[in-house]
């Protein structure tokens, strides 16, 4: 199984911008998707909040 187009979207912490994180994904070919503005953030950790009471 091979998945194609793939984001990964975070807020935009360092650890998101390390290099071996970045190589990672590149290898992987996946995108890198990271918020502009830090209030986009809420929205994300709302459906992660989510999930998890959920689960």
């Amino acid at each position: 199984m091979t998945i194609i187009n793939l984001i990964f979207h975070s807020d935009g912490g360092g650890q998101y911008y390390d290099k071996e994180f970045l190589k990672l994904t590149k290898h992987c070919a996946i995108q890198n998707s990271m918020c502009e503005y830090p209030w986009e953030n809420g929205k994300a950790e709302r459906i992660n909040g989510v999930k998890k009471t959920t689960s």
